[in-house]
């Protein structure tokens, strides 16, 4: 572990971000259970979150920005949290805040599809491999209905990490 207290210090803020951070579903689910609507959330959220970062760079003295720059990256701050924040609010009341983190978590494999198809990267094996087995571990967090499979040999993977998820939901099949 850490000998030096300024590293001591890190882990503390590391330690207090992740759970700060695992607190954004649960708290946002009883914001809209007390009837507030899902952008009305998005928009304390990021009120308050923007204040606590102007006043920590404004005693720190952090992110300098130039006079010329500082309109696009103030419109472009708004905008692009304004339109994440709202998004997942919304995912949250539509779909629970563990698929909603499910659907955060996987944008990374939305962004290599389009960087194939917009920019023309390159797509390795390697990187189809990873993005289809971000797509079945997302499809294990959907609701299970019989209808949707058969058998185990149509989902192998699925049907490994299945007793994690959703042990109760597993249909039984005849091999």
């Amino acid at each position: 572990m850490a000998k030096d207290p300024k590293q001591m210090t890190g882990y503390l803020y590391v330690l207090a971000a992740a759970v700060l951070w695992s607190l954004i579903g649960p708290f946002s689910k009883i914001c809209m259970e007390e009837g507030l609507a899902p952008l009305e959330v998005a928009f304390w959220r990021a009120l308050l979150g923007g204040i606590c970062f102007f006043a920590q760079t404004g005693i720190c003295g952090g992110a300098r920005i130039p006079v010329k720059h500082a309109l696009f990256f103030c419109l472009f701050g708004v905008l692009s949290i304004s339109v994440f924040f709202s998004s997942l609010q919304i995912s949250i009341q539509l779909s629970g805040a563990a698929m909603a983190m499910v659907l955060l978590y996987t944008a990374p494999a939305w962004v290599a599809v389009f960087s194939r198809i917009l920019f023309h990267e390159s797509f390795s094996s390697r990187k189809g491999i990873a993005l289809g087995l971000a797509q079945d571990i997302v499809d294990t967090t959907k609701p299970v209905q019989r209808s949707n499979i058969r058998s185990v040999s149509d989902c192998p993977i699925r049907h490994s990490i299945f007793p994690i998820c959703k042990s109760r939901n597993l249909p039984t099949t005849n091999i």
